[in-house]
């Protein structure tokens, strides 16, 4: 599974159950990716192009935590403001697990006059989609490989 992105030494065995000896789970922690991506067209803003970057911030076998700066340059007052968004998964039992999802709005260098509310709205909108669709995944994932 080369080439996953990870700018990691091991970025082959990130997600694997099963670890060499040589290889802990700890050693992931600070491992981080670069991705870019379209964003469909909402009802205020044009398709455009997100920039991410995720950091894996907690990986052990009861828990995974995962922390993403987006930046969205295209949108209007995009250079204003950068997503932060974190997703944490715990397993909770047997076949059973939880995600826990936040998202805030930073403004480095303050938030453009009157806008503030309207983008942080706009952000939790978009986050919550991606919240589902990642929840989905992690069920696909799950079933196919027989662990549930």
């Amino acid at each position: 599974m080369k080439g996953t992105g990870w700018q990691h030494p091991h970025e082959d065995r990130i997600g694997h159950f099963d670890l060499p000896s040589n290889v802990r789970h700890q050693d992931f922690i600070g491992a981080s990716k670069n991705i870019s991506y379209l964003m469909p067209a909402g009802r205020l803003v044009p398709a455009n192009m997100a920039h991410e970057t995720c950091t894996i911030l907690e990986y052990n076998d009861d828990y995974f935590t995962l922390c993403m700066t987006t930046k969205t340059p295209g949108v209007p007052f995009g250079d204003r403001f950068v997503a932060r968004t974190q997703i944490t998964v715990v397993r909770t039992g047997k076949n059973s697990c939880r995600m826990l999802c936040s998202v805030e709005a930073e403004f480095p260098n303050g938030p453009p006059f009157g806008m503030k509310g309207q983008i942080k709205k706009g952000m939790k909108r978009g986050t919550v989609d991606m919240f589902d669709k990642i929840g989905s995944h992690i069920i696909n994932c799950a079933t196919s490989y027989g662990w549930c």
